[in-house]
């Protein structure tokens, strides 16, 4: 199936709703699969990304077509970013797991006539290949188009250019969780408050220009 793009899909009223309700922060002990939503889905959605200082004006977000409470994060934090900086929403949902889904959903989101300068791909792919997909559809990078993608894969740091990656750290999660297991049966009582695990940007040449005010309206 073809990634997805709903970037104009929906009701205004009820996507505002929808972004409402997304904000709360979520810590492990209240929700396992939501251990990570505050300062990830921020990071993920362009909140923490070095997209704006480095002159991105058309940023675009690939998605897994997924109803988890950490990608309604991730998409409420970059309607607010774009809505708060003026800039256009521009998502395309992957609808599967894996490579091919995912950098066809990629392609999705390079096509067409109002071209990203600025790319973040939140469902893991492999880093080689969303370069090339980006090569094929004629951009540069970083030249022409930022890329940031949320991956542990370590070939990120192989790739030319280097692919900056937003890691969520999933060992140190395994272990706060397993910390707050082992407490709790121990000394049980009231629960724990839980712990937040902050996520890793790693900084490296696909989303960094040597001239900041290549961006354009």
């Amino acid at each position: 199936m073809r990634g997805e793009d709903r970037s104009q899909e929906g009701d205004q009223d009820e996507r505002e709703h929808d972004r409402d309700g997304r904000r709360e922060q979520w810590s492990l002990a209240e929700d396992p699969e939501a251990a990570q939503t505050g300062a990830a889905a921020q990071h993920a959605g362009c909140g923490g990304l070095p997209f704006e200082a480095q002159g991105a004006r058309r940023p675009a977000l690939v998605l897994p077509d997924s109803p988890t409470r950490f990608y309604a994060g991730v998409l409420a934090a970059y309607g607010d970013w774009c809505a708060e900086h003026g800039r256009p929403e521009h998502v395309v949902f992957a609808p599967e797991a894996g490579n091919g889904p995912v950098v066809e959903a990629v392609e999705v989101a390079l096509s067409g006539t109002c071209r990203p300068d600025a790319l973040c791909v939140v469902p893991e792919a492999s880093p080689p290949l969303v370069l090339e997909a980006a090569r094929r559809h004629g951009y540069d990078v970083p030249g022409d188009l930022l890329v940031v993608c949320v991956s542990e894969d370590a070939t990120a740091t192989h790739t030319r250019p280097a692919l900056s990656t937003l890691s969520l750290r999933p060992q140190e999660v395994a272990e706060a969780g397993i910390d707050l297991l082992v407490a709790a049966l121990e000394q049980g009582g009231a629960p724990s408050a839980g712990v937040l695990v902050q996520t890793r940007l790693e900084v490296r040449a696909s989303s960094l220009r040597t001239d900041t005010g290549a961006g354009t309206d």
